[in-house]
């Protein structure tokens, strides 16, 4: 929780960008393919997703050996990830795909079109993901997977509803994993 706040006191949030629309020219070429305005079906599920993913893997935690422990400690993944990823974004202050296009003047005041990376629906699913995987080292490897396919879909899907750029969900990945590696070598 301090990591977030720490978050909202470092913002550098001066306004709107100073371009609306932004010069596409000046994303890299791996990440320019996906600027158009963001499709909210692709947004929705993203969310879904990960709402299912996270009650899912804290529900088949619960009912397995110490698993209010490990409830726990994924809750604490996700927490120290949702701070990890407030504090870069603020940080980093990259502007989404949104801003460069035509519709860019529409929503250039909304301080989250300027928070792309990292993409929060990424790292939390990875975190979700891997701690899942970590803490429950007697379940088969199909739930196991099923998750990290669950977190690749989130992931894909928010690139897919332009809400992000790739290198937004690389980066939320990463951090996601590295959160949840970290809690777990910490924690136990």
């Amino acid at each position: 929780m301090a990591v977030f706040g720490v978050s909202l006191l470092l913002d550098h949030y001066q306004g709107p960008p100073p371009c609306a629309p932004c010069d596409p020219g000046s994303v890299p070429g791996f990440d320019r393919w996906i600027i158009r305005p963001p499709v909210r079906a692709y947004a929705t599920g993203s969310d879904l997703l990960i709402l299912g993913l996270a009650s899912g893997t804290l529900i088949h935690t619960a009912f397995g050996p110490r698993g209010q422990r490990r409830v726990l400690t994924e809750l604490e993944t996700m927490a120290w990830t949702m701070g990890v990823v407030g504090l870069s974004k603020s940080l980093i202050g990259r502007n989404r795909p949104v801003l460069y296009t035509e519709v860019a003047p529409d929503v250039a005041n909304q301080v989250i079109n300027q928070r792309s990376m990292p993409s929060g629906h990424a790292a939390i699913a990875f975190a979700t993901a891997t701690s899942y995987w970590l803490n429950n080292p007697e379940r088969g490897l199909a739930p196991k997977l099923a998750a990290v396919a669950a977190a690749v879909g989130i992931s894909v899907l928010r690139v897919a509803s332009a809400k992000h750029f790739p290198s937004d969900v690389v980066v939320g990945a990463v951090v996601g994993t590295g959160v949840a590696l970290a809690v777990h070598t910490i924690r136990f």
